[in-house]
């Protein structure tokens, strides 16, 4: 899940209301890593931040963690994951004092180790851990939101066939993290969903 979302205020003037009106802009790429949204991140979003009181959210994390069984090890070392992290989170608060970091989601290892559409790939819980827990550090370091999906308890109803991505349920659990956390940070008003 590669994607950074713009939740933008359309009126400023409602930004923490009820009734605001807000754009909301999901920049995700499938299978996307830090590198290559490192590389594209700052030109895609400020086109769309400009003139707005926006809430940048970051999801990213669990393609970098896939492991390629062919040279064994992740798809981005887990230093230049941190690095592309923190740069990215350098350039998003160029853009926005509001920046959110999505913890990684989990999956059902019966079905992604190893992925039956590439058996070179795996997607491991342990090695999600690993880069969920750098995101989660990097967050308190430099003092921005992570909202954490590990505790949603991602059991295979969570999750689609491939036992990778989330199903509408487990979209609603994420839906649900993301707004609770939007609203206690004072972002958004009392959203419902």
């Amino acid at each position: 899940m590669g994607t950074t979302i713009a939740v933008c205020a359309l009126d400023q003037r409602n930004a923490n209301e009820d009734d605001a009106d807000f754009r909301v802009y999901n920049l995700g790429i499938p299978g996307e890593t830090s590198d290559e949204l490192l590389k594209r991140f700052n030109g895609e979003t400020a086109a769309r931040v400009r003139n707005s009181r926006c809430v940048i959210l970051l999801a990213m994390g669990i393609n970098d963690a896939r492991h390629l069984h062919d040279v064994s090890r992740q798809q981005t070392p887990i230093d230049q994951f941190e690095r592309n992290m923190r740069q990215i989170i350098v350039q998003a608060r160029m853009l926005s004092a509001d920046v959110v970091i999505l913890g990684l989601t989990r999956v059902d290892e019966q079905r992604t180790t190893p992925l039956q559409s590439d058996l070179n790939r795996s997607y491991r819980n342990a090695d999600i851990e690993q880069y969920d827990r750098a995101l989660e550090t990097l967050c308190v370091d430099v003092d921005i939101g992570y909202v954490n999906l590990e505790s949603i308890g991602w059991t295979e109803s969570l999750l689609e066939d491939d036992g990778l991505h989330p199903n509408g349920d487990g979209h609603a659990r994420i839906f649900d993290r993301v707004r609770d956390a939007l609203v206690e940070r004072g972002y958004l008003g009392n959203l419902q969903h």
